[in-house]
């Protein structure tokens, strides 16, 4: 009987100690991540969308607490930069507050098999929680499979196999993401080899200076202004949980177009005339 306990308290010892190891932070201004945003689900997975890079940059103090600046980008060099968020990290939670201060759970590392990832979109249930090499570490690893579109895993140090903002976004319909390429400090360090390039967005900054597509303000209310598109783009708006709300045909190269009454995180999206999109951008819907 003592052997027995001495074998269920060195059992217990060894996992304990294997999930107590130092944790890698994820908020680290060391590191970018590039991160392709589409509708294919399968081969091939890229399917005229684009991709986005996301590194952190400076940090601001919010009611006595300091945030990283998280910043993206989807130029084809991706050197013009924009806020989109907030990120802080304790110990194995991973926070994120949007442009309009709602602030949720990004990542949870101290979730056990069985327990659920509750976001305000969505209930995740954790399938496992192992030790698996990614990227040159042996990381915490969560595995969630019961997701509308395909396998997710969450890592250590690293957010997910679906991009840096996985879970908080993944639980959207209409937006696939896939993490296809990961920087620290300048060297790739991951490229995902289901896609050929780390780059799919394919205006040059210098075509973009001259004609840059500006979707603004952000956050928006009643009013929305769309500058520098081609005639006859198409624009389409999707709600949090995936529902077209809002679709135009644009007639101008300059439109200020009145928006229906919801509110939230949205998806605005102008395409070509043969479907596939050009530009993508997630934004924030007011009724101030």
């Amino acid at each position: 009987m003592k052997k027995i306990l001495v074998v269920i308290l060195f059992a217990i010892f060894s996992f304990n100690w294997a999930f107590s190891q130092n944790f890698e932070s994820l908020v680290d201004t060391n590191k970018m991540w590039v991160v392709l945003r589409n509708s294919a689900a399968g081969p091939p997975f890229y399917n005229g969308g684009d991709s986005f890079a996301y590194k952190f940059q400076d940090s601001s103090l919010i009611s006595e607490e300091y945030w990283m600046k998280l910043w993206e980008s989807n130029d084809s060099l991706y050197s013009n930069w924009e806020l989109c968020g907030y990120m802080k990290q304790s110990d194995r939670i991973v926070l994120f507050m949007d442009l309009s201060s709602e602030i949720d759970t990004l990542y949870n590392f101290t979730k056990i098999q069985g327990e659920m990832i509750t976001t305000e979109d969505c209930e995740l249930p954790v399938d496992s929680v192992t030790r698996t090499n990614f990227i040159g570490k042996n990381r915490l690893t969560m595995h969630i499979s019961d997701h509308q579109y395909y396998d997710v895993k969450y890592y250590e140090g690293i957010g997910s196999n679906a991009g840096l903002l996985t879970p908080l976004y993944n639980c959207w319909i209409g937006a696939l993401r896939y993490l296809i390429c990961y920087y620290e400090n300048g060297e790739l360090k991951y490229h995902n080899d289901r896609f050929d390039s780390c780059n799919y967005n394919t205006v040059s900054v210098q075509n973009q200076q001259k004609n840059i597509i500006n979707i603004y303000p952000n956050p928006v209310a009643d009013r929305i202004q769309i500058d520098n598109v081609e005639i006859n783009t198409t624009l389409k708006i999707y709600n949090s949980i995936g529902q077209l709300v809002y679709k135009r045909l644009l007639t101008d190269k300059n439109n200020r177009l009145n928006l229906p009454n919801f509110s939230g995180f949205c998806l605005v999206q102008l395409m070509t005339s043969k479907g596939d999109i050009i530009y993508s951008k997630q934004m924030i819907k007011n009724n101030w």
